[in-house]
C-alpha cells in the first residue's frame, strides 16, 4: 500500500498519542488540582456562603486566568466552581507573589509542559524524516518494524455483487424495445 500524506499523518499522530499520552494526562490532572489548590485558597473562606446561594445566583466557571509571578495563566479546575463574580477575560482573577507556594507548583507545571512539547516536537520531526523517506508500508516496515502497530488498519474493500452479463443484456434490449 502506498504511503498517502493522510496516512502518514495518523501514523504520526498515533506514535505521538501512545507515547505522549500519559504525561499529557498526568499533567491535565496536575493543572486541575493546582486550578483546586487556587479555588480552595480563594475561596475556601466563603464556600458556606457561596453553597447556600441558589442555584444560578453565582457565575459558574471551569477555571480562571491567575497572575503567578510574572506571568498570567489559565488554571482550569477539575470541576465547574461558582465563583463570587465573573471571571474577566482579560485580566487576572488573582494575583500571586513569585515566593507563593501556588507559584512555585505553577513554575513547575510550566516547566513540564515545556518539556513535554519540546519531546512531541523532536518525535514529530524525526517519525516524519522517517515516514517522508518511504514510500509504501512494505518499505517503512523494512526501514522501521516497530512502527506496525501504529499503522492505520486496513479496511478490505468489499465489491458489490457482480450482475451476471446475460442478465445485463437482456435488460438492455428489453430497455430498448420499450415505447
Amino acid at each position: 500500500m502506498r504511503l498517502t500524506k493522510n496516512t502518514k499523518q495518523q501514523i504520526l499522530a498515533n506514535v505521538l498519542s501512545k507515547t505522549f499520552k500519559r504525561r499529557a494526562d498526568r499533567l491535565e490532572k496536575d493543572g486541575q488540582a493546582l486550578g483546586d489548590a487556587v479555588y480552595k485558597d480563594l475561596f475556601d473562606d466563603h464556600k458556606t456562603l457561596m453553597e447556600a446561594m441558589p442555584e444560578g445566583f453565582l457565575y459558574q466557571e471551569s477555571g480562571i486566568k491567575v497572575k503567578f509571578g510574572a506571568g498570567v495563566q489559565y488554571v482550569n479546575f477539575s470541576t465547574r466552581q461558582r465563583l463570587p463574580h465573573k471571571a474577566s477575560l482579560y485580566g487576572a482573577f488573582h494575583a500571586y507573589n513569585c515566593d507563593h507556594v501556588l507559584s512555585k507548583t505553577s513554575e513547575r507545571l510550566v516547566n513540564r509542559q515545556d518539556k513535554l512539547s519540546a519531546d512531541r516536537n523532536e518525535l514529530k520531526h524525526k517519525v516524519r524524516a522517517i515516514l517522508n523517506s518511504a514510500t509504501t508500508d512494505k518499505r517503512l516496515l523494512e526501514v522501521w518494524p516497530e512502527v506496525e502497530p501504529f499503522l492505520p488498519k486496513k479496511e478490505e474493500t468489499k465489491n458489490l455483487p457482480a450482475i451476471p452479463v446475460a442478465d445485463l443484456n437482456s435488460m438492455i434490449a428489453s430497455l430498448a424495445e420499450a415505447d
